[in-house]
């Protein structure tokens, strides 16, 4: 793989992913470096509609000498989104909920676009928490400029009718490439996927932020300030904010755009660092403190997400339910190239009864890809190592869909004593010359700049999405096919360099296979007897995503069969 593909979607090993429970649900954020106790602590916030991922390679400069924290807001990446548009006020509670659990006395701000003016009403709600703040890009609007974004807010905001083609994510990926203008495709790539994640919330970061101007607000700030103005379209606008700036400065950076603090990312840490370390804090009796009260019920989700460390690879999953001491914890496996999201309406009806879980698969997801192209094996030896640490127990049950299955199998297979019950959907069992031409033509969906990439992932998910599906779903899966980037093909290389038929008589647990009609009906009927203890569910009238489309059905199904062994 090359280099500048490593840069930009590999994770740094100085980054570390969590969460925080906050009033809107799941906070998640990345965090970096050492509390050395002489350096505040720098919070990076994103602008809209992307996520802290754009931050990592910062973090890791940044990190080499104090602690770094880049957040996602509420209802971007992989922070749980309020029910209703939040304002700016709100988006800057909940980044204090997050300082505050951490008992930082004071801060540094770093915020871009969007972020900038969430860090104003940080800095307006706790100024007493702020040391100093860096803003990239700072636009302050006239009245004209203000009525063009109201219209781009409006294009944000979800259309009742989707196209059928996929073709407004395609004119989406054309309109960012003129922001990114002298970017790497793959970077616009990287961060074109991130900016759709929140789908029909998208529009609530622009909603905020628009409600507010820069020329009100900055004024009523003391703390030591700098702008970076860089060439990313907004630079009149952003030069525009000087005249408004009590304790602060305009830094130009012509030869800088979109994408920039990503690729110059020692050239912007410098400039961080150097501002931060020489500014002098204003004394705290100087300021009021302004409490604010968001008009938003605290919220508790029944799936908790989280984190596992694994040899350096932080492997994500979703939690559903409680232990007890007589069901065992289940264990859900996605199929590629989607993650461990299309098993949540299952966790919640499989977690009335028990612990179940569902882990993203290494490469997709939220889950980090493997050091490099992996196999069965070693993604089995992963996935058992991170279920060892969710649950206490010493066995549990496996559900599996396709590439999940064969994971599942495996498992089985050589940790007999740790898997106790194995439910497949479907049997992907296929012989040498098959699995090898699929070997062949399982690679890369490059980006191109015209979007023919999209066209084609498009069509591929709609039809792994099941005819059952709703557009909003087939969004969400398109999006989530679309993370692992270059390592999206793994998983279907890793099943299709695998040698299951091998397997399968070593299987001796309770199985039961669904047998619905989604292209491995065929495979099923070939192969399921030689899996000595197995039994079929023939589903002549499901295709895909049954078990999230039923999942109510499915799992009273399931667990049928489970407490019956």
């Amino acid at each position: 793989m090359n280099k500048e593909i490593e840069i930009f979607w590999r994770k740094p090993r100085s980054v570390l992913r969590e969460y925080f429970d906050g009033i809107f649900g799941q906070v998640h954020f990345r965090r970096a470096g050492k509390d050395l106790s002489n350096k505040d602590p720098i919070i990076l916030l994103h602008q809209s509609p992307s996520n802290s991922r754009p931050f990592e390679g910062l973090m890791d400069k940044l990190s080499s000498d104090r602690l770094v924290f880049a957040i996602d807001t509420p209802g971007f990446g992989d922070s749980d989104a309020p029910v209703s548009p939040p304002n700016i006020s709100d988006y800057a509670f909940s980044i204090l909920e997050f300082i505050n659990h951490l008992n930082f006395d004071s801060v540094n701000l770093f915020g871009d676009h969007t972020g900038a003016k969430i860090a104003v009403e940080i800095i307006k709600q706790t100024p007493n928490k702020v040391g100093s703040a860096i803003f990239n890009s700072c636009p302050v609007y006239s009245k004209e400029q203000m009525k063009k974004m109201m219209l781009h807010l409006e294009d944000e905001k979800p259309k009742q009718i989707i196209p059928k083609d996929g073709s407004h994510f395609v004119e989406r990926w054309q309109s960012l490439q003129k922001w990114y203008q002298k970017a790497p495709l793959e970077l616009i790539n990287r961060d074109f996927i991130e900016m759709q994640r929140p789908l029909d919330k998208g529009w609530y970061g622009h909603n905020a932020a628009f409600a507010v101007n820069h020329a009100d607000n900055l004024p009523k700030i003391n703390h030591p300030l700098l702008v970076l103005c860089p060439n990313d379209m907004l630079w009149d606008a952003t030069k525009a904010s000087s005249n408004f700036l009590v304790n602060g400065s305009i830094m130009e950076l012509p030869e800088y755009g979109m994408g920039s603090l990503s690729i110059e990312t020692k050239m912007y840490s410098n400039i961080l660092k150097e501002f931060y370390d020489n500014q002098k804090k204003i004394p705290i009796e100087n300021f009021t403190t302004n409490i604010y009260e968001p008009n938003f019920n605290r919220v508790t989700k029944k799936i908790k997400k989280t984190f596992l460390n694994i040899d350096g690879i932080q492997v994500h999953a979703r939690v559903s339910g409680v232990m007890n001491n007589i069901n065992k914890p289940i264990l859900c496996l996605h199929m590629s190239p989607f993650s461990s999201r299309n098993f949540e309406n299952l966790l919640l009806e499989l977690g009335k009864d028990r612990l179940a879980v569902a882990i993203d698969i290494p490469g997709f997801g939220e889950s980090d890809p493997t050091d490099e192209e992996p196999t069965i094996d070693y993604l089995s030896k992963i996935i058992i190592r991170s279920m060892k640490k969710i649950s206490s127990e010493t066995s549990f049950d496996i559900i599996g869909d396709h590439t999940g299955a064969v994971i599942a199998m495996h498992i089985a297979a050589f940790n007999k004593s740790i898997v106790s019950n194995l439910i497949l959907n479907g049997l992907p069992c296929f012989d040498q010359i098959e699995r090898e031409d699929r070997y062949r033509n399982s690679n890369y969906n490059e980006p191109q700049t015209d979007g023919l990439h999209l066209y084609k992932r498009w069509n591929s998910v709609k039809m792994l999405s099941g005819t059952q599906a709703t557009d909003k779903i087939i969004e969400r899966n398109f999006i989530e096919a679309l993370r692992g980037g270059p390592f999206a093909h793994w998983g279907h290389r890793a099943v299709f360099s695998y040698k299951l038929h091998e397997t399968l008589a070593y299987i001796n647990q309770p199985t039961l296979i669904f047998k619905p009609r989604d292209g491995l009906q065929d495979r099923t009927d070939k192969y399921f007897s030689k899996i000595k203890n197995s039994i079929v569910r023939d589903l002549p009238n499901e295709n895909y995503g049954f078990l999230e489309y039923k999942s109510k059905e499915f799992a009273s199904e399931i667990l049928t069969f489970l407490e019956k062994k």
